[in-house]
């Protein structure tokens, strides 16, 4: 891939879960959601995001991109030096 659009995808994709060699780039609401620690909605049953606990009207909408791209911890970590 060109060097701008590696870089597009490097910063804004990560890899899909069920489909070794391709990557996921967002383009609904999804992108839209930011990582936390802490986050405010669930991956892990339906489907699709639930919010776990009220999110208050401003609140930024966030999830544990852990849930569904394994190896966040570890390159976030090494991202994070």
């Amino acid at each position: 891939a060109p060097p701008h659009l590696r870089e597009l995808l490097d910063r804004y994709a990560y890899p899909s879960p069920d489909r070794p060699g391709f990557m996921v780039y967002e383009v609904d609401n999804g992108r839209f959601m930011n990582h936390s620690e802490r986050p405010n909605t669930d991956f892990s049953r339906y489907g699709g995001a639930t919010a776990i606990r009220d999110i208050a009207a401003d609140e930024e909408i966030t999830c544990d991109y852990g849930e569904f791209f394994e190896d966040f911890e570890r390159l976030h970590l090494a991202t994070a030096s």
